[in-house]
């Protein structure tokens, strides 16, 4: 059975974070935290109206898309733009390949481990 949860970007009011943080621990998973006012939070789809409807909840992103609540800090905005890029394509160099192949280097070796020979 798939997993139907995912992750949604909460936004609380700062005034009241550690309360409307609890009343949402009891909707869903609280995964991460940006204290006063930012947290990531794992829940059903069906979950999200709930959410909104919070008290101290000040709107629930659950898409790519950037939250409108106000201006953000630095600190906020990496956060957000962190959780925005998470859904990004991601191209990695070897993507897919034997970590053996032709132009790429075997991974190093545990400390303490010895090589043949």
């Amino acid at each position: 059975m798939p997993d139907e949860r995912r992750d949604h970007l909460v936004v609380v009011d700062p005034d009241d974070s550690a309360a409307a943080l609890a009343r949402i621990g009891a909707l869903g998973r609280v995964e991460q935290v940006l204290p006063p006012r930012l947290a990531i939070v794992r829940a059903e789809r069906e979950v999200v109206p709930l959410l909104m409807r919070t008290d101290g909840v000040l709107e629930v992103v659950s898409d790519t898309t950037t939250p409108d609540s106000g201006a953000w800090t630095d600190g906020e905005r990496l956060f957000i733009d962190a959780w925005v890029a998470r859904r990004a394509d991601k191209q990695r160099p070897g993507e897919g390949l034997h970590w053996d192949a032709p132009g790429f280097l075997p991974p190093d070796r545990p400390d303490g481990s010895h090589g043949p020979g």
